[in-house]
């Protein structure tokens, strides 16, 4: 008999915190996958052809009597929250999404699989097994969509819950891919994103490099490995903060960086924020946005400010007045991120120039939202009036509150960067520590900031 089995050691790796069995007594169970959320819950996928699984009360989906995709959930302690099937066929990897929704990608019964979402096309099979994405609510009551996958494939999931796989296929790329057709017949690995929805968010060839695990960035790349060899490339168009490099969310007024390929001239070129730099336009809807800097691999756009109050926004690119790839994002009101800090002495802050203790400091950043007075697209902030950040706003060093003095325009530099003011708690200890923001209750990813 083969029994699923869960444990935990501690963080020495010295000692069993619990271990526990995950079977029944009347078939074979295997854990084939095993993820945590960010609350320190355990997630474990598998197969089961046990009748009397522990497969808990409520959960709405079949038990078939041959093998059965199940899912389960624990406590950081071991105590099982949940237990559910999904279905005939058994599950090969778990992976969490940030909002706790779980993605498992099964090998499952395609007569079983209710109306799969087909991201590559086509038609799913019938009769007979195929690889599918299974998307569950993080409290494992709601199947939110079934994902059919021509190929195998390894899965890893980012910051906005999209799904990256890599698998080995004949597929259609998108506009900005790493690599866009095939070299040759054998050269068939891919790399795709794929939205919770079930949309194609953008498919790549990997060019010759054939790997076999991957993982996501935070800046929207995915990191492929396989053999001895290690590659790292962005599957499809990445929007992302310029100063904290999270992705997957547009603000009105940002600076943000667009990777891909293909997307402007092979030597870069950078100006003053204007439309068509370097043969390239980027639209958000139908706004045009300032272009600071192009080159085939990246852009650096300000985020029109005409788009506040819209839930969603659908980015395109154009090169030399051709499509050089598009994407959706979500609309957020605000996403900070910081550049850089100034002292109080008018220099960068660093380690050989530290901030005191009591005294203040300047924070610049993007991604701050809205501004009263509004600023201008493509504008320069004023010396007088100011403009005042209209969300809350708060800053922390370390576990420390900072007392936020100023929060607004940026005087003389452009309408996508902010400043924060804030006064330094006075007992702060010598050395490196970091500063986070937060606008909206939306707080910044730590940097660093050295105090004297």
């Amino acid at each position: 008999m083969q029994n699923a089995v869960v444990g935990r050691l501690n963080a020495a790796g010295s000692a069993l915190v619990y271990g526990t069995y995950l079977s029944g007594a009347q078939g074979i169970s295997r854990g084939n996958g095993i993820a945590l959320d960010s609350a320190g819950n355990v997630l474990v996928g598998g197969a089961t052809e046990a009748a009397d699984f522990p497969a808990t009360e409520g959960q709405p989906f079949n038990n078939a009597t041959g093998g059965n995709v199940f899912l389960a959930k624990f406590t950081p302690a071991g105590v099982l929250i949940y237990s559910a099937f999904l279905g005939p066929g058994g599950a090969f990897t778990v992976n969490v999404a940030p909002n706790g929704n779980i993605y498992l990608g099964c090998l499952a019964e395609s007569a079983d699989v209710p109306s799969p979402s087909l991201p590559f096309g086509g038609t799913a099979p019938t009769i007979g097994e195929g690889y599918y994405l299974f998307l569950v609510s993080a409290d494992g009551s709601t199947l939110l969509n079934t994902i059919y996958l021509p190929f195998s494939v390894a899965v890893a999931v980012d910051n906005g819950g999209n799904a990256d796989v890599l698998g080995q296929g004949i597929v259609s790329t998108t506009a900005g891919a790493f690599q866009s057709s095939l070299s040759n017949y054998y050269d068939q690995v891919v790399v795709a994103k794929i939205a919770p929805d079930g949309q194609l968010a953008g498919a790549t060839y990997t060019g010759t490099f054939g790997g076999t695990l991957i993982a996501a960035e935070r800046d929207g790349s995915v990191v492929v490995a396989g053999g001895n060899t290690v590659f790292n490339f962005f599957p499809s168009i990445t929007i992302e903060n310029a100063a904290s490099y999270v992705t997957n969310t547009a603000v009105p007024g940002e600076i943000v960086a667009i990777q891909g390929y293909g997307i402007g001239p092979a030597v870069g070129v950078t100006s003053a924020p204007t439309a068509g730099l370097g043969g390239v336009r980027v639209y958000f809807d139908n706004f045009a946005a300032p272009v600071m800097y192009a080159q085939a691999n990246q852009l650096n756009v300000q985020v029109p400010w005409e788009i506040a109050g819209q839930s969603t926004t659908r980015v395109q690119i154009q090169y030399l007045g051709a499509p050089a790839g598009s994407v959706s994002l979500a609309v957020s009101p605000a996403l900070p991120g910081v550049f850089f800090i100034v002292n109080s002495d008018g220099a960068f802050n660093s380690p050989a120039n530290p901030a005191r203790p009591g005294d203040f400091v300047a924070i610049y950043g993007t991604g701050g939202g809205a501004m009263s007075p509004a600023g201008i697209t493509g504008g320069t902030w004023p010396l007088t009036p100011l403009c005042y950040l209209t969300q809350s706003v708060s800053a922390a060093i370390g576990t420390e509150s900072a007392q936020v003095l100023y929060g607004g325009s940026a005087p003389t530099l452009g309408t996508g960067f902010f400043q924060i003011n804030v006064l330094l708690p006075s007992d702060l200890p010598s050395g490196a520590q970091t500063l986070s923001v937060a606008v909206g209750g939306v707080a910044s990813v730590p940097v660093a900031i050295s105090i004297q």
